[in-house]
Formats: C-alpha cells, structure tokens, sequence
C-alpha cells in the first residue's frame, strides 16, 4: 500500500474565493466611507452657511442694510449674483471680509468651471440670498433647502422634495432663484 499523502497549502479555487470575498468587502468598504465624506461635506457647507447667516446679520444691524452686488429692487439677474467663482473668489460676499477682518469659506469641494460647489450670493441691500450645492440627497439637512428650487408649486416657501440647493435668505429673497 501507498501512504496517504497530506495535502499542504490551499488549492487555486480556495485561493481565488478568498481574494474574491476580500475584494467584495473592500468595495463595500471603500463605499461606504465615500458617502461619509460626502456627509461631512455637506455638513460643512450647512455649518458654513449658518456662520455666513450670522455675519450677515450682524452686517445689517451694523449698517442698516445687506452688502450688495446691485442696486434697486427686484430679483437680480446672473450678472449681479457674485460666486466664489468668476471674479469674486475672496468677496463673494461684498464688504463682509475687509469690515470684519476676516477670509470668507471656501466650499469643501469647490469646482469652479462648473460652479456647482461654490457659494452664489446675491442682494440689493434690502434683502440677500446666498445658496450653494449639496452632494448628497436626503442627508436630514432640509431647512436649509432653497425653496426657489426645492420643486414644489410655491418657489417662496420650502413646500417640495427635491434637493438642489442649499441657501440661507432675508424673507424678500425667499423667492429668487440665482
């Protein structure tokens, strides 16, 4: 009789079940703290957002007024909404830096030849509205949804579902859409 031989190591199959299942778990893995990051970028463009609302605040009980980018009345057209991007990078909220001493934020994931995550600010003096992007849906940060582009029938209040913009405003810019 033949001895019985041992079997050492792992057959092939064994080995490339078992890179198979890792792979499977770094990909889930791997996205699952992609959505983090998100998360946490669109909670710093709220938090940022509610430190601008304060300055702006505390602007107009300085001064009376709102920092403009236009005068009158009325909704403002494209020209005289100021972004991050397109001229206004460390302004985009005029007067507010050099009154205060102070750099505005920048958004987390800024990109400028789109413009889609950066902060859009627009005013006549009587009233503001400053808005930017989130990257998430349904991240449970709606009351900083833009009720202009918030897809319900009334662009004035926050009365739809879907998320587009994120934005802080006096009551009279509640209705603009920049």
């Amino acid at each position: 009789m033949y001895p019985l031989h041992k079997r050492r190591g792992f057959t092939l199959i064994e080995l490339l079940v078992v890179i198979g299942i890792i792979g499977l778990l770094a990909t889930v893995v791997l996205g699952s703290m992609s959505l983090s990051r998100v998360k946490a970028r669109d909670t710093t463009r709220v938090s940022q957002l509610k430190t601008l609302e304060t300055m702006l605040n505390l602007y107009f009980s300085d001064t009376g007024k709102y920092p403009a980018t236009y005068a009158g009345g009325g909704a403002p057209t494209a020209a005289q909404v100021w972004q991050q991007c397109f001229g206004h990078s460390l302004d985009y909220i005029p007067l507010i830096s050099t009154k205060y001493n102070i750099t505005l934020p920048t958004d987390p994931k800024l990109d400028c030849p789109g413009k889609t995550y950066s902060f859009s600010y627009a005013s006549n003096g009587t009233d503001y509205k400053l808005v930017t992007h989130p990257e998430a849906t349904n991240t449970g940060l709606i009351k900083f949804m833009d009720p202009a582009t918030d897809g319900g029938p009334d662009k004035c209040i926050q009365d739809g579902t879907d998320e587009v913009h994120y934005g802080v405003w006096s009551v009279g810019g509640a209705c603009w859409r920049i």
